[in-house]
């Protein structure tokens, strides 16, 4: 199991390199992906603004911190507690 664990973390630290970029929470300087995507449900359409950190970052944010990303400000609205390499944060415009 500590190699499927070892071959996780080396896909997520890839992946950040590839499409992460350079974010800031609460002024913290981190890798992370982020997505702003709009879908549609029975209920109608959807914005859902998310941004994928480290699993071993979540420990040192909280709901309602600030986030800065491509010049915009953002809120943390959840935060889902998930044993995965990479961790979707929600986040809401500020």
């Amino acid at each position: 199991m500590s190699h499927i664990s070892k071959v996780k973390g080396r896909m997520r630290d890839v992946t950040l390199t590839r499409f992460g970029e350079d974010i800031f929470i609460n002024g913290v300087q981190i890798k992370a992906i982020f997505a702003d995507e709009t879908f549609e449900e029975e209920a109608g359409l959807f914005r859902k603004t998310t941004l994928s950190i480290k699993k071993e970052d979540t420990i040192r944010f909280k709901e309602g911190d600030s986030v800065l990303v491509r010049g915009r400000n953002y809120v943390v609205t959840y935060i889902p507690d998930i044993d995965e390499p990479l961790v979707d944060l929600e986040l809401k415009s500020a």
